[in-house]
């Protein structure tokens, strides 16, 4: 495993203040969501590259790796829109991210939305082998994918990899680390992880190492799985904007000893 973080927890940084801040901390990879107060990333690579090319030349002089550009698009329920997910495929390829996230989309994980979502990975597959492209899509336990049974339906149905938010389905869809391994099996390709307490209103994010999420048992079952992808930390601190800065939670997650500082 390798460490990396999401740009979602610095989302007023430039691209290269978040370049600066990996290469600080010594990041393995990087996530790109947020950059300069948003999510149009495909509108920030534009202003700051203009082409492609020169992303790729960009990257070939960093310490750390583009692990994944995080999209909006959805497979099931789309609201984005197909453009808006072509539109990253040239930037990724350029950055050497190997995936695209994208949400499930889904409310129920109900047999026509896997449908859905069997119908939407069609069509991409049909787009990626025409623009020729290995960039691939890592769809996120993020709606109705987070509960033990639509998440077994959609792994079952599919070949999609996996981003797994190991925090969603362990506080939102009730399931420990092993019962979410049990079911994803091989399928994982990223990880997102951050931690949280239970309060009267359900619960509240936390530093890293200071909740109640089980981070023990999730790195004991990836390393049983031979994981060797990301570890990334996930600080929502553009939705959460009390939360501290995310040097801080870097700061939290790396005195606890269990988090890879490089590849």
């Amino acid at each position: 495993m390798y460490s990396c973080f999401s740009s979602l927890g610095c989302p007023e940084l430039s691209l290269d203040q978040i370049a600066e801040l990996a290469e600080r901390n010594r990041m393995a990879a990087i996530e790109l969501r947020a950059v300069n107060g948003g999510v149009d990333l495909v509108g920030e690579l534009e202003k700051r590259f203009g082409d492609p090319s020169e992303a790729a030349s960009w990257i070939k002089g960093k310490p750390f790796k583009v692990a994944m550009l995080g999209t909006s698009f959805r497979l099931m329920r789309d609201t984005a829109g197909k453009d808006h997910l072509l539109a990253f495929l040239d930037w990724a390829a350029a950055l050497g991210a190997s995936y695209l996230r994208v949400f499930d989309g889904g409310t129920d994980g109900s047999e026509a939305e896997i449908e859905e979502a069997r119908a939407t990975l069609d069509w991409w597959y049909g787009a990626r082998a025409r623009r020729g492209t290995a960039v691939d899509l890592a769809v996120e336990t993020h709606d109705s994918l987070v509960t033990k049974e639509p998440l077994a339906r959609f792994i079952a149905a599919t070949d999609c990899p996996v981003l797994w938010d190991a925090h969603h389905t362990w506080r939102k869809g009730g399931m420990s680390p092993e019962e979410t391994l049990a079911v994803l099996g091989d399928r994982i390709v990223h990880v997102h992880f951050k931690d949280s307490v239970t309060t009267p209103a359900g619960f509240a994010y936390c530093l890293p190492g200071d909740g109640e999420f089980p981070i023990q048992s999730l790195l004991a079952g990836l390393q049983a799985k031979s994981y060797r992808g990301a570890l990334s930390l996930e600080w929502e601190k553009l939705w959460h904007k009390q939360l501290p800065e995310l040097q801080l939670a870097l700061d939290a997650a790396f005195s606890r000893s269990w988090w890879p500082s490089v590849a």
